[in-house]
């Protein structure tokens, strides 16, 4: 069986748009959208997911062997990807087989109670050295803390892998947008702007980076000479004109239709 990770979209008013998950590659097949457990979104999402199930999409970003690496995978782009924070999301939470579901900063909340002290400002507080039994519980694995080697569950996963799947999820949230609706209008013109300049800067710097081929714009001629060999160009029409001693204004128009042929050459945009 395949396991993937992948994105589902929202087209509805009540959720946020994107939800990133994994699961098998069987159950997208078959209609899956995820599914979402934190308290702000969980009763709407099953709730539009029963009354209006035309508004979600969901999209495979990648596949992968085993459930192990997908959620890896999952981990590691909602890292990336800051979902528990990004209103863009309906993920509250860090997914994946990291997550040990015990937050490092509430560790004192596991203290024995004969080791917290009455009143409310010392409640939850702890004199003296941690009882063995509470060291043990706070040194339990979890996500805010290194794996090393082969107990990290990133080990031999190749950063470049990891990149493909979070571009791939880029390009599904910025597919068929402008620019002022990915980066507001303000931040739109100052990219452009600043776009605009380095471009400059470097057709000024670089003499002939965008002459003859070099030119993004440059069109392709097929030219068709008096003993009917052809010859496909694209760009340097000038240039080309000069090594066989044609007229530029001649052929030009030629090759508009102008005119039917110029000195027996014949000459077409192709």
């Amino acid at each position: 069986m395949l396991y993937c990770t992948y994105l589902t979209i929202y087209r509805g008013t009540k959720l946020p748009i994107f939800y990133l998950g994994s699961t098998s590659v069987l159950k997208i097949e078959n209609g899956y959208h995820g599914s979402v457990s934190s308290k702000e979104y969980k009763t709407i999402w099953e709730e539009e997911l029963k009354t209006n199930p035309h508004s979600f999409t969901t999209k495979i970003l990648a596949t992968y062997p085993t459930r192990k690496e997908a959620y890896d995978i999952e981990h590691r782009l909602h890292r990336l990807l800051k979902t528990h924070k990004n209103p863009l999301y309906t993920n509250k939470s860090i997914g994946g087989p990291m997550s040990s579901g015990i937050a490092w900063n509430k560790g004192l909340t596991l203290v024995d109670e004969k080791y917290k002290k009455g009143g409310k400002a010392n409640k939850g507080k702890v004199k003296g050295p941690l009882p063995t039994s509470v060291k043990e519980k706070l040194s339990i694995s979890n996500s805010k803390k290194g794996h090393p080697g082969k107990l990290n569950p990133m080990y031999g996963v190749k950063r470049p892998e990891i990149m493909a799947v979070a571009n791939a999820a880029s390009v599904l949230v910025t597919k068929d947008k402008t620019y002022e609706e990915i980066h507001g209008v303000e931040r739109a013109t100052q990219l452009k702007q600043d776009r605009s300049t380095k471009l400059k800067t470097y057709i000024k710097n670089t003499p002939g980076c965008r002459d003859g081929k070099n030119n993004a714009n440059a069109k392709s001629y097929k030219f068709i000479d008096p003993t009917g060999a052809t010859h496909i160009i694209r760009g340097e029409f000038k240039t080309f004109c000069r090594s066989h001693k044609l007229e530029f204004g001649a052929a030009i128009n030629c090759a508009k239709g102008r005119r039917a042929s110029y000195k027996g050459w014949t000459i077409h945009y192709c």
